[in-house]
């Protein structure tokens, strides 16, 4: 039974997140090695072990051998942080684990709490947060406005001028390859450098979803490998990592599998919302406490003691004397 439960449980892990951990670039002074499947909530504390630093995670992940110890203060990371997709192919990866559940982005930001805290220097441009991130390439740059690259691979599907997730994604990319373009000053030894970008609107708002998320995917990867190999020229030790994550509703799941039947009034796919859990779980709860007060009430009424205490002797006891004075 309980093997049965663990199984169930891992592939309902599978199916509502799952994402991966590729190590693009790794220093000599580290070793990943294995397939094991990592936590997503435990990529913060995979970052500070890779670095020399004691972490109080109690995680039995065997993926990282630490090598050389004493050289891991010069050490750079580069951390790519990518939502809305579950992998990304085509990148030349040293190792790849699979990620489960999709707390990858959490664990980040407990991270970058954690290290601002202790006074760490870090550098984080989070387009998920688009204001905040330009905001601090232009205190970095210090410029008013940047001056971003022009992109001079012509557009397949993507319409941005019809789509605004569509404009921004590739706003977000001219960011990230205007990084590329002066990152020594962003990589210091033992400083950490955390990059991160959503496709997730850009995937709502598609069409043709197969169709831009690809080509979305390879505008993505040549960003990302213009990044690596801007890192490895200005580091020359230096953990360059990429994780994807995709989180995958139950009920989005059920709608990949089929199609909603117009024709049958009770098909409640297309009614269903974000408030359809809420209103499932209001109405199970409150009909499962009404069957228990229920029987409850029901079981003392028929056990109850007829004698000389009950307040049913009692009335009918006075109704009786009643009876015989008159």
């Amino acid at each position: 039974m309980w093997q049965q439960f663990c199984i169930l449980s891992l592939v309902l892990a599978t199916v509502r997140a799952a994402g991966e951990l590729k190590v693009l670039s790794c220093p000599k002074s580290l070793k990943f090695e294995g397939h094991d499947a990592l936590q997503s909530w435990n990529v913060g504390d995979l970052l500070v072990a890779a670095q020399g630093n004691a972490v109080t995670s109690d995680s039995e992940w065997m993926g990282l051998a630490i090598v050389d110890p004493f050289s891991l203060a010069n050490m750079a990371v580069v951390v790519v942080h990518v939502k809305g997709i579950q992998s990304l192919r085509g990148v030349n990866k040293s190792a790849s684990f699979e990620l489960i559940g999709a707390d990858s982005g959490d664990a980040l930001d407990a991270l970058v709490s954690e290290l601002l805290w202790a006074n760490e220097t870090i550098n984080e441009f989070n387009f998920d947060k688009r204001q905040g991130a330009i905001a601090a390439m232009q205190r970095h740059y210090k410029q008013k406005k940047l001056q971003l690259p022009k992109s001079k691979k012509p557009l397949k599907h993507l319409t941005p001028s019809q789509y605004q997730s569509h404009r921004l994604f590739l706003a977000d990319l001219q960011h990230i390859n205007l990084l590329s373009s002066n990152l020594s000053t962003l990589i210091q030894p033992s400083q950490m450098l955390i990059v991160r970008i959503s496709l997730e609107q850009l995937v709502k708002s598609s069409q043709n979803e197969l169709i831009n998320v690809q080509e979305a995917k390879e505008l993505l990867l040549a960003a990302i490998n213009r990044l690596l190999i801007a890192a490895r020229n200005s580091s020359d030790s230096l953990l360059f990592v990429l994780i994807t994550d995709k989180q995958l509703k139950s009920n989005e799941f059920a709608k990949r599998k089929r199609k909603p039947d117009e024709n049958n009034p009770f098909d409640m796919d297309e009614k269903a919302n974000g408030d359809t859990p809420v209103i499932f779980n209001i109405i199970l709860w409150f009909m499962v406490a009404f069957v228990l007060s229920l029987g409850f009430i029901c079981y003392t009424v028929a056990t109850i003691d007829p004698g000389r205490n009950s307040i049913i002797y009692r009335i009918s006891n006075v109704n009786i004397d009643v009876k015989k004075n008159a």
